[in-house]
């Protein structure tokens, strides 16, 4: 039996439910003829109408409200996606990869997946981003020298906790300030100096 999302204002996305369900709920005038569809599985929208000929006559018909546009439909749920890389043009419905910048069908940039977040993030340069495990582990065990933040791209506070051991870190009350400087941001920041973050 086939499954179907259905989406009676276009802000909304319901399902998926049975063939049988969805033919019920148009039966019962909950539905209407211009209400958009879509497979489970499939990659485009269409009108009850289209999809199912030969309805029944919807019990209490009344006026069928306007057609939803298709601009306007939400995009198709993340469980309902084929696989774990690909997604759906929000544009034209496209089943497309997700590292995708631009849909092959209709050409509108996507928002893409994390990767390309994180490349557009970087400046495009094709920097991949820092992993937060490496920041706190480099932050741990040469935060004394600022290498985590070095790697990070905050180079002044790197520079700043490298000069300060280096220049008077023989000195107890500068290394234990450094230190303590160290666990705050291991603690706390959860991304590079562009804003990208960790992964």
């Amino acid at each position: 039996m086939s499954q179907f999302y259905y989406s009676k204002t276009g802000d909304d996305t319901h399902g998926p439910i049975d063939q049988d369900d969805l033919i019920s709920l148009f039966t019962a005038g909950v539905l209407s003829k211009e209400t958009k569809v879509c497979k489970l599985n499939d990659t485009q929208w269409h009108e009850l109408k289209d999809v199912f000929e030969g309805l029944p006559k919807p019990q209490g018909s009344s006026a069928s409200p306007e057609p939803t546009p298709p601009s306007a439909l939400p995009p198709v749920p993340q469980h309902a996606y084929p696989n774990a890389n690909t997604m759906y043009c929000s544009h034209c419905g496209a089943l497309i990869s997700d590292k995708a910048a631009i849909c092959v069908k209709c050409g509108v940039p996507t928002a893409g997946g994390a990767a390309n977040r994180a490349f557009a993030g970087s400046g495009g340069g094709g920097m991949i981003p820092t992993s937060r495990v490496s920041f706190v582990l480099l932050g741990i065990f040469l935060g004394w020298l600022g290498v985590h933040n070095f790697v990070a791209g905050y180079t002044g506070k790197g520079v700043a906790q490298l000069a300060i051991t280096i220049l008077i870190g023989w000195f107890i009350v500068p290394l234990l300030a450094v230190g303590i400087w160290n666990i705050v941001e291991v603690c706390t920041v959860t991304q590079d100096a562009k804003g990208v973050p960790f992964s």
